[in-house]
């Protein structure tokens, strides 16, 4: 019976990049404690918008486009890095780590309080 750790070594033998991020200087952000929290991080905040949507604008006319394309890259980008996808292309790479995802969720978050 293989335990979690040895899934997640086994899993990382057969993607090198995930290796190599879990072994290089952003190993902390590639933790399952990590993942869990851009996770949940995104899952409060698309709820939130899509149980209070009038929260972002009043009316169809009156949306804020900047801050809501901000939450909705913040969210998705929260998605991929809690799934543990690694893209491979550098810029969505970036774009898609916890480096751009926690910033905007973080800002999603107060913007909700």
């Amino acid at each position: 019976m293989m335990t979690n750790s040895s899934k997640i070594e086994n899993l990382a033998s057969k993607n090198p990049e995930l290796e190599a991020m879990q072994n290089g200087r952003w190993r902390m952000f590639y933790t399952f404690s990590a993942r869990l929290l851009s996770y949940f991080g995104a899952i409060v905040v698309t709820g939130y918008l899509f149980m209070f949507p009038s929260s972002i604008a009043s009316s169809a006319h009156e949306v804020n486009h900047l801050l809501l394309t901000l939450l909705l890259l913040g969210t998705s980008a929260g998605f991929i890095h809690g799934s543990g996808f690694i893209p491979r292309v550098l810029i969505f790479k970036l774009l898609f780590s916890p480096i751009f995802a926690w910033p905007a969720l973080i800002f999603g978050v107060f913007y909700i309080l």
